[in-house]
């Protein structure tokens, strides 16, 4: 081969590296510092949405199909064997949704390891917005095992108090400042239960604990706000707003942002359409030296990578089974962390025991008050710079 043609194969090369390395467009999360939450569509195509659709559903039928998860299920052999009940897409009663009835997402029974979790949080795409968001290659990014989340927009859950749900997922004493986020495979509209947020709160963290000192001593990175709105020091009233999110969007929001989720609004002007909420989670943090991560199947963790806390195997009122997805395997040791047989890498130490399980502290719920839910408290982020 001469050398002008090694040279044009040498260049044709180069330019084709230089294409798959720059094939995602540069992302701008300014708007997550600024507000605490942003919106970055077309993540995932058309035809991916609809494949981990598929997925996501499949795995809430062999959650809904497990008999053991089912509260209340009436013992006629009626009811048993009448397969449409055991369908996500037919199930219209909540006596054979699993676990908590009145909730969407699911953090017991190995569902965060489900294969359809665990592929969503490796795909490239994905992580591609974390190391855009880190600066750092995706080699060196490591992933939580949070939960899954699904719904059917005809099933009523009932209003929440959403001065009872709101919460912000850092402690006083944790200075981590944790993004999170999942990839919505479903349109999200400002009628459906998509997320909710106060945006700007992610400012006013330490003046909420300082309002609150009782709050200063609690461990756990789940703390409840008790109201629906967030009164800065200067007098400006934040108040929360629902996120309007297209299929295929990745939903970012900081640990410390007022945030919950949300719910179906039960009158829907003629012509709107509600959907479906089918939802991954998805957490990643640049990779500590020294610091050991064993990846346990079958279990849920929180959005928390590093120091990995996990949820129980079983609800508090659930039967206690065999997680259905204990026997996956971590498939990318890298990403996830080793088996919990694998040796420690050396320099390596473990700062969690395997399997530790965070504890839930059930608060009084506060007085119910009258709150609006109009959609005038919505706002369409996907029109938003």
């Amino acid at each position: 081969m001469s050398s002008r043609r090694q040279l044009k194969q040498t260049h044709k090369t180069r330019h084709n590296t230089q294409m798959s390395q720059s094939q995602f467009l540069k992302i701008d999360f300014r708007k997550l510092k600024r507000e605490g939450y942003m919106v970055i569509p077309n993540v995932l195509s058309p035809t991916e949405c609809k494949q981990f659709a598929a997925r996501l559903y499949e795995t809430a039928n062999q959650l809904i199909r497990a008999p053991d998860l089912r509260e209340g299920v009436a013992e006629s052999p009626e009811v048993r064997n009448a397969a449409r009940e055991r369908n996500f897409f037919h199930c219209r009663t909540a006596r054979n949704w699993p676990g908590r009835t009145r909730g969407k997402i699911f953090q017991n029974y190995g569902a965060g390891t489900s294969p359809v979790a665990m592929d969503l949080r490796s795909h490239r795409k994905v992580l591609n917005v974390w190391s855009q968001y880190y600066g750092v290659p995706v080699d060196e990014l490591v992933s939580s095992c949070d939960a899954i989340s699904f719904a059917r927009h005809d099933m009523r859950h009932g209003k929440p108090d959403i001065a009872d749900w709101l919460h912000i997922d850092e402690s006083y004493s944790n200075k981590l400042n944790r993004v999170q986020g999942f990839v919505t495979f479903e349109d999200q509209g400002a009628y459906d239960a998509t997320l909710i947020v106060i945006p700007e709160s992610n400012h006013f963290k330490n003046e909420f604990f300082e309002r609150n000192p009782e709050l200063k001593t609690q461990k756990h990175d789940f703390v409840k706000i008790r109201a629906d709105h967030f009164v800065t020091p200067d007098g400006r009233t934040l108040k929360w707003i629902k996120v309007v999110a297209p299929a295929g969007s990745m939903v970012l929001w900081e640990s410390k942002t007022m945030h919950c989720a949300g719910f179906y609004e039960e009158e829907v002007p003629e012509g709107v359409t509600q959907h479906n909420r089918a939802v991954i989670y998805t957490c990643c943090a640049p990779r500590v030296p020294g610091v050991d991560i064993v990846f346990q199947p079958g279990r849920t963790s929180t959005h928390e990578p590093i120091y990995r806390k996990y949820f129980p195997d079983h609800p508090r009122f659930g039967k206690k089974i065999e997680p259905l997805f204990a026997n996956v395997v971590s498939p990318n040791k890298r990403l996830f962390g080793r088996m919990p047989d694998d040796p420690v890498a050396e320099g390596d130490k473990r700062v969690l025991k395997p399997g530790s399980v965070i504890q839930i502290v059930q608060e009084p719920p506060i007085e119910s008050r009258k709150r609006s839910r109009s959609p005038d408290n919505c706002i369409d982020l996907t029109l938003d710079d």
